[in-house]
C-alpha cells in the first residue's frame, strides 16, 4: 500500500521489517519472497547489480525446496530478475530468463498466488515477456509480443497487474513514436485500476516524456514559423 500511494520511506522501513519477519517464520520461501519485495525498491531507485544479486541469491537460497507453491515463487522471481536484466542493458539474459519463467507457467499448473503479488500465472509471464522488450528500449518488438497476449475479458481478479500491463504497452507505443496510442494506453491503465495508476512512476516519466516533446515540437513551430515571418 505504501509503494501504491508513493510513500517511498515507508516503504523501505516496511521491506526491512519483512526481510526480518520472513527470516523468522520458519517458511523457507519467505525469504525468497521477501528479496522479491525488496528488488521493486531497489529498481525504483535504479540499483540494478544490487537487484540481480539480491534475486540470485533467493533463486538459489530455494533450489532444494519442493513443490509447486516453491515453482511458482521461481517463476516470479525469475520474471523480475528479466526485468532487472532489461532494465541493465543485458537482453539476452533478460530474454533467457522471461523465457525460463515462461516454460514453467506453462509446464504445470501452478498455484497463481501462493504469497501476495507472487503471480505465477501464464498470463503474467506473456506480459513479462512484452515488458522485457519495452524495458530494453525495443519497442517494435514489444508491440510484436503484445499482438501475440490475450488479456482477460474482466479484469475484476488483478486490476493491479492489468494496469501494469497497460502502462508498459504506453511506453511501448511512446518508443515507437506513436502518441496517440501511448495516451490511449494511459487512459485505459487508469480506467482500470485509478488507485494504482495514479502514484506509478511509469506513469508519471511516460506524461513527463510526452510533455516534453510537445513542447520542442511547440518551439521548433514556433521558430519555424518565425524564420518564414508566419505570424498567425
Amino acid at each position: 500500500m505504501a509503494n501504491r500511494y508513493g510513500l517511498v520511506d515507508v516503504v523501505g522501513q516496511a521491506v526491512d521489517r519483512h526481510i526480518t519477519a520472513a527470516g523468522l517464520s520458519g517458511d523457507p520461501l519467505r525469504p525468497a519472497v521477501a528479496a522479491y519485495r525488496r528488488v521493486a525498491h531497489q529498481l525504483r531507485w535504479g540499483y540494478f547489480d544490487a537487484a540481480q544479486r539480491s534475486l540470485t541469491r533467493a533463486r538459489d537460497g530455494i533450489t532444494d525446496v519442493p513443490g509447486a507453491v516453491a515453482d511458482a515463487v521461481r517463476v516470479q522471481l525469475a520474471l523480475r530478475q528479466s526485468v532487472v536484466a532489461a532494465r541493465a542493458g543485458d537482453r539476452s539474459l533478460a530474454d533467457e530468463l522471461v523465457a525460463d519463467a515462461r516454460g514453467r507457467a506453462t509446464a504445470a499448473a501452478l498455484p497463481e498466488a501462493p504469497y501476495p503479488n507472487v503471480i505465477a500465472s501464464v498470463l503474467n509471464a506473456e506480459m513479462h515477456w512484452m515488458a522485457v522488450a519495452m524495458e530494453a528500449s525495443d519497442g517494435t518488438t514489444a508491440l510484436d509480443r503484445a499482438r501475440q497476449v490475450v488479456l482477460p475479458g474482466e479484469y475484476a481478479d488483478r486490476p493491479n497487474r492489468i494496469a501494469h500491463y497497460w502502462l508498459d504497452l504506453a511506453r511501448a507505443w511512446l518508443l515507437h513514436g506513436n502518441r496517440d496510442r501511448c495516451v490511449d494506453a494511459l487512459v485505459r491503465a487508469r480506467a482500470i485500476s485509478p488507485e494504482h495508476v495514479r502514484y506509478n512512476p511509469s506513469l508519471h516519466e511516460t506524461i513527463a516524456t510526452l510533455a516534453a516533446q510537445d513542447a520542442r515540437r511547440t518551439d521548433s513551430l514556433a521558430g519555424l514559423a518565425r524564420w518564414a515571418g508566419v505570424r498567425a
